[in-house]
């Protein structure tokens, strides 16, 4: 599973490249080669035969001098998984700067749709042809989806792409679904009818969908838990950083390999059953590697409640003043992150709310009356991931992954809400029968 960039809470973006190996579930950097992107977020990153094709994002200006706006992008940059470089493609027309729009990739055709552009949503429909590298603005129906951002957007074949939810504006979070259909010369919108929409999630926006055979999978607000949380947060209102490498914030995943599921849970960091991570694993590694924050397998079905892996090195050999007076220093400084722990388990408490999974069938997305029912899941208090926004979501091996975000805190100290960036990694095994 590939990651590009993302944000920090305090503002700063990236362009650094994650890799997770699904075998060990290690984090790994590759120190790539070329023309590299520029540090951005809300971009999209598409694998077409064996590159990587990333387009689009934003960035946070720096704070000097003052008064500078934030950045949109109209980059496209090509990564090469095999010779491990970038390359920055030029082109004569191209979208305007663009964030957090969708993107599709059919036979080799790159689709966008939507986003941020200067300030104002959009519903435009761009094409870039991956084999010339040339884009073009596609002519639709008239009768098409609101302009928005945030937006899911999800490949059903080489002529059809379905749109899910999306903002249309501040606190305009939608649940609604589009078919467009590819072809001929202006391309058609089709509303879907939403049923059993009681079954549904309130509002898709900000939550990644994907699809997993005739379903779709979308992780949303359970709505058994009764306290309501307001996710209205704006991409530069980020006010505090939770943990560690990879610093991200939303981020661009992509999964490269697939394999059948097994049945063995191979990972010795996972649900809190060891917590070491030896100096021996990143020093025998041949490239640099970080174990990812993982929270347990969360099976669909399952009562259990997460528990976080916690890592550590070893500790050093008591065997010389030396090391005596680093290891009472370290001490120290344990002690001192502990008591930190402690003031920001008050002021951050463990959150009241969680994400539960929702499922669409849009098998009959393609019928006359163009319609997609969401299916009765029972859903688990307290049984799936803090409620949050801006996370990614992909199908690898047989699971669903998800990767980071943002959620709202409520700080005790002045009862105020800031945001706070994740990096943490859960894995979810729906039942076999919705696989």
């Amino acid at each position: 599973m590939y990651v590009f960039g993302g944000c920090t809470a305090t503002w700063t973006t990236f362009n650094d490249l994650w890799q997770l190996d699904l075998d060990t579930r290690t984090w790994i950097r590759p120190m790539t080669m070329g023309s590299y992107p520029s540090p951005k977020a809300c971009a999209t990153m598409l694998h077409y035969k064996k590159n990587l094709i990333l387009f689009g994002g934003w960035s946070h200006p720096s704070p000097y001098p003052l008064h500078q706006q934030w950045k949109l992008f109209n980059e496209l940059h090509v990564y090469s998984i095999e010779s491990n470089k970038w390359t920055a493609i030029s082109t004569l027309e191209a979208p305007p700067p663009i964030s957090a729009h969708s993107a599709t990739i059919h036979k080799n055709l790159m689709i966008v749709f939507g986003g941020v552009n200067d300030g104002y949503s959009s519903n435009d429909v761009w094409c870039l042809n991956l084999d010339s590298y040339s884009w073009h603005k596609q002519t639709t129906s008239n009768f098409k989806p609101q302009r928005r951002y945030g937006q899911s957007q999800i490949k059903l074949g080489d002529n059809h792409l379905l749109v899910l939810g999306g903002c249309t504006g501040p606190n305009a979070a939608m649940n609604d679904a589009w078919l467009l259909i590819m072809e001929g010369a202006s391309w058609t919108w089709r509303k879907v009818n939403m049923r059993n929409t009681e079954w549904g999630p309130t509002r898709i926006w900000c939550h990644q969908a994907c699809k997993v055979g005739n379903y779709i999978i979308v992780l949303s607000k359970n709505k058994s838990q009764a306290k309501p949380s307001d996710m209205s947060i704006s991409l530069k209102k980020v006010a505090c950083q939770r943990s560690i490498s990879p610093r991200l914030c939303e981020s661009n995943l992509l999964h490269e390999r697939q394999g059948s599921l097994s049945t063995v849970d191979r990972d010795e960091n996972v649900n809190g059953r060891h917590g070491a991570f030896s100096r021996s694993h990143s020093q025998n590694a041949h490239i640099p590697s970080h174990t990812p924050n993982i929270s347990k397998i969360i099976p669909l079905y399952s009562d259990n409640t997460l528990s976080m892996a916690a890592f550590r090195d070893q500790p050093l050999r008591n065997n010389s003043s030396t090391n005596r007076r680093r290891q009472e220093t370290l001490r120290r400084m344990e002690e001192k992150l502990r008591n930190k722990r402690a003031h920001l388990m008050k002021v951050f408490p463990k959150a009241e709310n969680t994400l539960s999974i929702y499922v669409l069938d849009i098998t009959n997305v393609f019928s006359d009356d163009c319609n997609a029912s969401w299916i009765p899941v029972k859903q688990n208090d307290h049984s799936g991931p803090d409620e949050k926004i801006l996370y990614s979501l992909v199908e690898g091996r047989g699971e669903l992954i998800v990767f980071g975000g943002i959620r709202k805190e409520h700080s005790m100290l002045d009862q105020s809400d800031d945001s706070v960036v994740y990096n943490d990694l859960h894995f979810i095994r729906p039942p076999r029968y919705i696989i």
